[in-house]
């Protein structure tokens, strides 16, 4: 007989940070920001708040990490245009078993649809993607991905992974071998706010090799808004 999953609710998703117009939360992995499936991250705090809650930017179904939701339109209208003018500062963890075709750089081009709803990396320039990363070794076999996007389109880092020759580990759809989750992690998310910033720092706390990234208080990843990044 098949094991009963345990059905998405709030407690599975803390509260990282708190505000009167927003909140910070920790979306899991596995569950959906919004749309049609019947346990989203929107619906769940939209049952558990009694109130509207407006999503500012989105994460894709199987990452996990910070995910900022607006508690009234016009804190989703200021928060929502800080994501479409690229004001705000944003990381993300990622594993994979292969190591990519440079230790670091830049990757710039448009993302146009290809079979089965997938999406690819084209050398066009009409309306760009455009990551920076960096890579390093992890363990035997696997390599840690550290990614700053400026852009924010649909499976961008799953696409750029696959495109550098290190698709995400868990991300089968991209090339990537299979693995208890898929590994990717939204881990920094800062923006301004009524003319305040808000610096949110999350670490991974599920998946095994996850684990591994469990970094020291003195590593640099901690901190990736001071990295020297590429140019």
């Amino acid at each position: 007989m098949n094991e009963k999953k345990e059905k998405p609710n709030v407690a599975n998703m803390k509260i990282h940070f708190s505000h009167t117009d927003f909140i910070v939360v920790d979306k899991p992995s596995g569950l959906p920001v919004h749309g049609d499936q019947a346990n989203n991250v929107v619906d769940l705090w939209r049952q558990h708040l009694g109130q509207e809650v407006f999503p500012c930017h989105r994460l894709d179904k199987d990452t996990s990490g910070l995910l900022l939701l607006a508690l009234n339109t016009e804190a989703a209208a200021e928060l929502s245009q800080q994501f479409f003018l690229r004001k705000v500062e944003k990381y993300y963890f990622g594993v994979s078993t292969a190591r990519p075709k440079k230790s670091q750089g830049k990757v710039i081009g448009d993302l146009k649809k290809s079979r089965n709803g997938n999406y690819k990396l084209t050398r066009e320039l009409k309306n760009p993607a455009v990551t920076y990363f960096f890579s390093r070794g992890l363990k035997p076999g696997y390599r840690a991905l550290l990614f700053k996007p400026l852009t924010g389109q649909t499976h961008q880092l799953r696409v750029i992974a696959k495109s550098l020759g290190a698709p995400l580990l868990g991300d089968p759809r991209y090339d990537g071998n299979n693995a208890d989750r898929m590994y990717l992690h939204a881990c920094y998310l800062k923006f301004d706010y009524q003319q305040q910033s808000y610096a949110n720092w999350l670490p991974p706390d599920t998946g095994d090799l996850f684990k591994e990234l469990l970094l020291p208080e003195d590593d640099p990843w901690r901190h990736p808004e001071q990295l020297d990044w590429p140019v």
